[in-house]
């Protein structure tokens, strides 16, 4: 138990407390962190939630143990973003060309530049990228090695996800959707009605129904999946994209809101039950905020574009399913010289990853919080 009452101390001068009251050895990475001030109180709190109390809606909170015999270690570090040291990643490079495991990319002179679109990740950690200009999905492990390369003939990839059995769904340019077999054998082919949005972004996958991000306000059902088989949505699928928001596992709906003038932003949860809760994003310079999804915990996660002197600083902020800020994972600063229907992907482990499509290559980042695993990952929490 923690006793003894530390409003009002600098996060040192707390610690110490706690670190004399448990035996625990408490350390913090930056010496400009140990003067911030804490204004929680702690009073017979269990040291668990005594330490998730001290990190606060707005601070990230990194948590890390080992032992050794009766010593137990752990390391706490709080600001207003993960170091980038501090997170565990992994990456690759892809070359641009037309070889078996390169992926194609055209600058145009006359038209428009055109490189990979979009990527999604398999149940082993296998990336399957969009290779529009060479009309392929280009399967690479989580290590960068080339896997194998899926032609797809008519079929020019703008989107890909992947369900839960390993099915592939592909958005081809020429507003249709198919279905591949995980070795890229076409299953089924339907026509999407693209009269219903003037603009979209990425697809996602909630519960066999297939959406995009139509108008950029929420979910847009282009499609079914009942026992393995694609069709074309319901009404009743059709009329949950009406709702603005992201549709979550649990049937709420996740809705991001930038203040331009202002520049922050919130993210507000809406449940089936009538109740909403928001959720600040805790950042300043927010210019853009795109819900990403959520993980098997039922934790969710947005990505974050933020004005940082005369750079854009992308983040991913993570929060519990009540909306309490848990962390923010740094993405690599990278060229982003393609555009791309997706940048970022999480999974059900919690791991983030990102593709920066550059001028001559394309750079893919595996990113995951320290000390995160889907071991770890708290159970869901049902509304």
């Amino acid at each position: 138990m923690v006793t003894g009452r530390v409003d009002g101390a600098t996060l040192a001068a707390t610690l110490e407390l706690l670190g004399s009251q448990t035996g625990i050895d408490f350390a913090i990475e930056s010496a400009n962190l140990a003067q911030s001030p804490i204004i929680r109180i702690f009073n017979e709190v269990p040291l668990d939630e005594a330490i998730q109390a001290l990190a606060g809606s707005s601070n990230v909170f990194v948590y890390r143990q080992t032992e050794e015999g009766r010593k137990l270690e752990k390391v706490i570090v709080l600001g207003r973003g993960v170091d980038r040291k501090t997170s565990q990643e992994r990456g690759f490079s892809v070359a641009y060309g037309p070889g078996d495991d390169q992926l194609g990319a055209v600058d145009g002179v006359e038209g428009a530049s055109e490189g990979p679109a979009s990527f999604a990740v398999d149940q082993h950690g296998n990336l399957l990228v969009c290779d529009t200009v060479n009309h392929r999905l280009q399967v690479y492990d989580p290590d960068g090695r080339h896997v194998r390369s899926m032609a797809l003939g008519e079929i020019v990839p703008e989107d890909v996800v992947i369900d839960k059995d390993g099915l592939i769904y592909v958005y081809g340019t020429d507003d249709t959707l198919s279905q591949l077999d995980a070795n890229g054998n076409v299953l089924t082919t339907i026509a999407v009605d693209h009269s219903r949005w003037d603009s979209r972004g990425p697809m996602r996958m909630v519960d066999g129904t297939i959406s995009i991000r139509a108008n950029g306000i929420g979910d847009t059902a282009i499609a079914g999946v009942a026992s393995g088989s694609l069709t074309q949505p319901t009404e009743a699928q059709i009329g949950e994209g009406v709702a603005k928001g992201f549709r979550g596992a649990d049937g709420q709906r996740f809705v991001p809101e930038v203040d331009w003038r202002n520049k922050v932003g919130n993210v507000r949860i809406d449940y089936p039950d009538g109740r909403s809760v928001t959720a600040s994003l805790p950042k300043s310079g927010v210019i853009g905020a795109e819900f990403l999804g959520e993980d098997q915990g039922g934790n969710f996660y947005v990505k974050t574009e933020a004005e940082q002197d005369d750079s854009i600083a992308i983040d991913v902020l993570v929060f519990d399913p009540n909306g309490r800020h848990q962390s923010t994972i740094a993405i690599p600063d990278e060229e982003y010289h393609y555009w791309s229907m997706r940048s970022a992907v999480v999974t059900g482990s919690g791991e983030v990853f990102n593709m920066a499509p550059g001028s001559d290559h394309v750079r893919f980042h595996a990113i995951s919080q320290p000390g995160a695993s889907q071991d770890a990952l708290p159970p869901r929490i049902v509304k």
